[in-house]
């Protein structure tokens, strides 16, 4: 498969560290796009915030109508359909505190940050991109001393979007927290 190379218009003079990612987040930054689907999916974005870092978007067969990627991250029109809820999987009913959610017995979901490399365009936690969400908390010592309470806990999975793209050191602090616990 021949892939395009990156239609990315470049918005500032300064030139990124070689180890920082760029994401774009506006449709303007893509030329790839027309002008009648931009106007349209703008009206997306803003009511779904986009995202997708520039190796993403080099992986775009433009030419390809049906890209998977494509599909994946460049927003879609058929989001502004008023169809289903933005929390699908009911996760208000499990929140024990503002970022822990308690599904299963034994396991946690402690929604340690609201930022991915890309905003999948189908995320069932795409609410948490939005501006007036709060599920997510950054302060895990609420989730931490949740977890000590209850000693069923075995498992704890860090999420609220991709945690690895976290800074190494935040996630060393908390992974450290968490090994302390003797049941986890």
């Amino acid at each position: 498969m021949l892939h395009q190379s990156l239609p990315v218009v470049v918005t500032s003079n300064s030139q990124p560290s070689a180890r920082r990612v760029k994401y774009l987040n506006s449709i303007d930054q893509i030329r790839n796009i027309s002008l009648e689907d931009r106007e349209l999916l703008k009206k997306v974005s803003e009511r779904y915030v986009s995202r997708a870092s520039v190796y993403c978007l080099r992986l775009i067969d433009w030419a390809d109508l049906v890209d998977p990627i494509k599909q994946l991250v460049i927003p879609r029109s058929e989001e502004l359909n008023d169809r289903g809820k933005l929390d699908a999987s009911n996760q208000a009913a499990v929140t024990v505190e503002p970022g822990v959610q308690h599904k299963y017995e034994d396991t946690i979901s402690q929604l340690c940050n609201e930022v991915c490399g890309a905003y999948c365009r189908y995320c069932f936690r795409k609410r948490l991109f939005m501006n007036d969400n709060e599920e997510v908390s950054t302060d895990v010592f609420v989730g931490v001393a949740y977890i000590c309470e209850h000693p069923g806990v075995s498992n704890v999975l860090l999420t609220g979007t991709d945690p690895l793209i976290m800074g190494t050191r935040r996630l060393r602090e908390i992974i450290e927290q968490l090994r302390e616990i003797s049941h986890v």
